[in-house]
């Protein structure tokens, strides 16, 4: 068999593998959605990661911290369904709403349009002791009413 019709035949399989794995990961993506998007409680607060673009290690750790804040910060309110915690890929139509310019934490009043930018994540972002507390102290008192 010629070369041409062996790089033509490669790059046919190829394409048809990418083709093949782009479409289970929109099928899992859409299993995974109803969960992700289940109707919070009344009251309860949700703690959203708002990424887009490239991230950086910063930005991994900030996620990871924001999570094992409300994770082992607020174990009970999370137990009780008074609290929960997302990543969220920020689409244009929200960057817009909230007027995000990187990523962002965020707390949504569940049934209502309140939101909280927590925006002193960056600047405590070398300090995972000081952004827990912050995270955690901002969520209780936005749980509790109190902003």
């Amino acid at each position: 068999m010629p070369l041409w019709k062996k790089l033509v035949l490669w790059g046919v399989a190829g394409f048809v593998a990418v083709c093949g794995i782009r479409y289970m990961n929109k099928q899992q993506a859409q299993e995974d959605a109803p969960a992700a998007q289940a109707p919070a409680a009344a009251g309860s607060v949700q703690v959203v990661y708002y990424t887009f673009g490239v991230r950086c290690p910063t930005c991994m750790r900030m996620e990871q911290w924001a999570g094992e804040a409300v994770e082992q910060e607020l174990a009970q309110e999370v137990s009780a369904g008074r609290v929960s915690f997302s990543t969220r890929d920020a689409d244009a139509a929200t960057v817009q709403k909230y007027g995000l310019t990187t990523k962002t934490l965020m707390l949504h009043r569940a049934g209502t349009e309140e939101v909280l930018n927590l925006g002193r994540i960056w600047e405590l972002s070398g300090d995972e002791a000081a952004f827990k507390t912050y995270v955690a102290g901002e969520t209780r008192k936005f749980l509790s009413g109190h902003e």
